[in-house]
């Protein structure tokens, strides 16, 4: 088993914790609110089956979660990762795995610039959970599990070996990638959310107003996205690497 120390408060944090706790790895938590997380974290999956998962260590401290732990999942917002990253950089060993979940938003560029060279970085394509609700270090409520996930990592030579740990750590199939490029041109947040945007609020016919974000998602949203989405794939063809996996 390993010991995996899973960074943040978010759902995702909280997803990856359950899922790899329950899986039987030893689980540290990096929070800002430790007196939040209870030492046994609950769960609720899509088949309405309740699982549960004892947790290691939580603290706000990477000097007390970083060291010994063979796997760091950083589950923070984009805005965070930069402070994430530099925290726990003077706690790394050459072994430690450090990752994004997911692994997009600049988190690729940050972890090469701020943790040591010899730093195997990897990073999923998506989040291999969709989180409906979560009670604050008590609970969390899985809606749903990819069929699989796509990995990538720095270097490129260890994208298949990581594929493989994810696939064992959080029982999701992993596939992966020839070049980190890959992950960090996701086509998943990045342009969905600005369609929505400029579909909600309008760039010639005025804004639109009473819609809720996604569920009312429009024919105006889908034009938006497949004009963003043409101008991704128009781009990473002209990138010198093997870029087909952003699908």
């Amino acid at each position: 088993m390993l010991r995996i120390t899973v960074c943040g408060d978010g759902p995702i944090a909280h997803s990856i914790a359950l899922m790899t706790a329950y899986l039987g790895h030893f689980v540290r938590v990096l929070t800002v609110s430790p007196a939040s997380w209870s030492q046994r974290l609950r769960g609720v999956l899509p088949d309405g089956s309740r699982i549960e998962g004892p947790l290691e260590l939580v603290s706000e401290s990477p000097a007390d979660c970083i060291p010994e732990s063979d796997v760091i999942m950083v589950c923070v917002p984009h805005s965070e990762i930069r402070l994430m990253l530099e925290s726990i950089a003077p706690y790394l060993t050459s072994r430690t795995l450090v990752g994004g979940i997911p692994g997009f938003g600049g988190f690729g560029i940050w972890a090469r610039q701020l943790l040591p060279p010899s730093t195997c970085i990897f990073g999923l394509q998506r989040i291999p959970f969709v989180v409906g609700a979560f009670s604050l270090g008590r609970s969390v409520r899985i809606l749903g599990i990819r069929r699989q996930t796509y990995v990538g990592a720095m270097p490129a030579a260890r994208s298949l070996a990581m594929s493989e740990l994810i696939s064992k750590m959080l029982a999701v199939r992993s596939v992966p990638v020839s070049h980190y490029i890959n992950i960090e041109l996701s086509p998943s947040n990045s342009i969905v959310n600005p369609a929505r945007i400029y579909a909600l609020f309008g760039l010639t016919e005025g804004p639109v107003r009473g819609k809720e974000f996604f569920t009312d998602w429009d024919q105006a949203a889908s034009e938006t996205l497949l004009q963003l989405d043409a101008e991704l794939q128009s781009a990473r063809r002209l990138i010198p690497r093997d870029t087909s996996f952003i699908a």
